[in-house]
Formats: structure tokens, sequence, C-alpha cells
């Protein structure tokens, strides 16, 4: 049943559309309640944010990233705001807080489980992992037939 709605999500009925976009405004709110802040300000994160949160090296939030670059946009922060939370590089990307909420519920860790769990109950290990099968398998696919 998860595989066939994740394949057939053009005909989904409005009512599944809009608890799916409930749960997902739902998850943006409750990962503030998990105990997540933003070191910048307007709910934007920067990358030490998110690996303290999720208790996973920065390395592992590097590769997620990577493997997600297409869904995850980082934001390129200005001097101003870098300096505004005491940063001091010259550079730095932040993340809104829905992409947080997006890695979060992509990556296992111990936090994102439990985040999970939270979000959609039991099942949502399952549902994501099977989620993420299918999404690999496409891309694997459209690259194999490209």
């Amino acid at each position: 049943m998860l595989r066939y709605l994740s394949n057939k999500p053009a005909e989904l009925s409005p009512d599944i559309q809009q608890t799916a976009q409930k749960n997902y405004i739902d998850a943006v709110k409750l990962i503030k309640d998990f105990g997540f802040t933003c070191s910048a300000p307007n709910d934007i994160a920067i990358k030490k944010d998110i690996t303290q949160f999720l208790d996973v090296p920065e390395s592992t939030l590097n590769s997620f990233l990577r493997k997600h670059k297409g869904e995850i946009e980082p934001l390129k922060l200005d001097s101003a705001t870098i300096r505004s939370f005491g940063g001091k590089a010259s550079q730095m990307n932040g993340y809104h807080l829905d992409d947080v909420t997006k890695i979060a519920l992509g990556m296992d860790s111990v936090v994102g489980i439990e985040f999970k769990k939270k979000v959609f109950g039991e099942i949502g290990r399952f549902a994501i992992l099977n989620a993420g099968i299918n999404f690999q398998a496409k891309v694997s696919q459209s690259e194999t037939f490209a």
C-alpha cells in the first residue's frame, strides 16, 4: 500500500493531501517542541544546530545534504547575519526550518527515529524507509535509461 501511494501521488484524494500537509505543518512545529533551536534569526538553522540536535557528526550531515541537494536548498547567509549569532566565518549556509524537518525525517539518528515516531506513529520509520527506497530506485532507473 505504501509503495502504491508513493508511486501515485497525483491520484491521492484531496483529504489525504490535506492530512499530509497538516502533518507536515505539525512536524515543523513539533521539531521546535523537540527542542530544536536556530542560531540565526527568522528560523534559519546552521549545520551546528542540526548536528547538535540530531547528535550526528558534521560529515554525516554533509553526506546527507549531498545526496539530497535537489530537495534541500541551502541559504547563503550574509556577513551581518553570521555576525548576529557570533559566527566568525566569512561564508556560511543556513537552512529553513522546513528543510531541517526534512533532514530530521530523512536521517536515521536516534533523535530522527524518535521524531519520525512522533510525527507518523510507529509505522513512520518504515514508511520513510520505503519512500527512500522508492526514490533511490527512481533515480537509478532514470540514470540507467538516460
